[in-house]
């Protein structure tokens, strides 16, 4: 980070102080987007942009909290899912974020054992496709719920899947049998 700050600094001198002159201007930061950030910024005091970022410090903080016990054994398959999912959840913008949750969400379910899991995700997956139908604009908090959703799932998908290393091997063809003619 700051090797990249030092070469915005070289290419344009100005770059940081343009950037605070927008950041104190303009208005595109004070608009609802539906993420926690904003409704926690609405809900408390709509001028204070700062606000908006608190659930990212938090996630930041929980992050290493997990990865650094886990620092040396890391294993992104088995536990970067999570580290993604509640990125997302605290994630202080809207964008395409449901896209990220697709690698956990890939393998939880290939881990999944019961149909349950399975059906959960189809029912989220519907509920995701109805909501694009939805009468409801973008910048609406009814498009909160996508994110805890994928990371309660998760949480009931991996609380519910196989201990790691005991993924069933595929089933070995028959030895084959050699005809006499």
């Amino acid at each position: 980070m700051a090797a990249g700050s030092l070469v915005t600094a070289w290419i344009d001198p100005a770059a940081w102080s343009q950037y605070a002159y927008y950041m104190r201007t303009s208005v595109v930061t004070r608009e609802f987007t539906p993420c926690f950030g904003d409704l926690l910024r609405d809900s408390i005091h709509p001028a204070w942009e700062w606000l908006a970022f608190v659930p990212a410090v938090l996630g930041c903080l929980w992050a290493l909290v997990y990865f650094w016990p886990r620092r040396h054994r890391w294993d992104w398959l088995e536990q970067g899912g999570l580290l993604m999912l509640v990125s997302l959840l605290v994630a202080p913008s809207l964008d395409l974020r449901s896209i990220l949750a697709i690698p956990a969400i890939l393998f939880a379910v290939a881990r999944a054992p019961s149909r349950a899991v399975l059906a959960g995700l189809a029912i989220l997956y519907l509920l995701l496709e109805v909501q694009v139908v939805s009468p409801f604009p973008l910048a609406s908090a009814a498009y909160l719920w996508p994110a805890p959703a994928w990371l309660v799932w998760y949480l009931f998908a991996r609380a519910s899947c196989r201990k790691p290393g005991t993924m069933p091997l595929p089933a070995s063809p028959s030895p084959s049998v050699s005809s006499s003619r």
